[in-house]
């Protein structure tokens, strides 16, 4: 009779299989962000991730693990792990890079970089931690450690329904206006005119023979 891993070798294995995740996502999200990313809904695709996949193959999973996690069929066992990799897919090839480019770009200039690489930081010491209580959490609540992961993504769905705001196609100025920012558009007709007369105050400086401007 095969013995039960121990609880490290389990942490081992949860954190290779962890790892060999991203960098198997990783040429996909890239691909994946070029091609569809910039030019998709992104606050309808973050909804619709939520309602639709990140639930669902959360639920999935946690159901078919309760039905077939101590039985002997093996075709329900290998069902159950199939929602495992539709969580995966639906989070990582989906939800996760969305939810990384709207942050970008909806945050003014002087704070993307503050507030990113704290969410960053954030991110990555919340992913080691449900990792490590993993392994606890499925052996006293079972499957239901799934249904934690529906609670926060309903959680962002609320938020996400009421707070955020569409930036299909909108410049950076016109995402910041979304957001009740004042944001003042310069005319055209100005912008030639101001130019035209910059360009004529340096002729006649080069013709006094001053050059780069008046001195300061």
């Amino acid at each position: 009779m095969r013995e039960s891993p121990t609880k490290y070798q389990t942490h081992v294995q949860l954190i290779v299989v962890v790892g060999f995740d991203y960098a198997a996502w990783l040429q996909f999200l890239s691909f994946d962000r070029r091609r569809y990313r910039d030019h998709g809904p992104t606050r309808s695709l973050v909804v619709v991730l939520l309602v639709g996949k990140f639930h669902r193959h959360s639920i999935y999973a946690a159901v078919m693990q309760r039905e077939f996690q101590n039985t002997d069929n093996r075709v329900g066992k290998g069902f159950a792990i199939l929602g495992i990799y539709l969580f995966v897919i639906a989070y990582y090839g989906m939800l996760n890079s969305t939810t990384w480019l709207y942050g970008v770009e909806v945050l003014p200039i002087a704070l993307r970089s503050k507030v990113m690489g704290i969410a960053a930081a954030s991110h990555f010491i919340v992913n080691v931690g449900i990792t490590e209580a993993g392994p606890a959490a499925f052996s006293t609540i079972k499957e239901n450690y799934y249904y934690v992961f529906v609670g926060c993504s309903t959680f962002f769905l609320v938020i996400a329904w009421f707070f955020f705001k569409e930036t299909r196609q909108k410049t950076l100025e016109e995402i910041a206006e979304a957001f009740g920012d004042q944001i003042v558009f310069a005319d055209e007709r100005q912008i030639v005119e101001e130019a035209a007369a910059e360009a004529k105050l340096e002729e006649v400086w080069l013709e006094n023979g001053v050059r780069g401007g008046p001195s300061k």
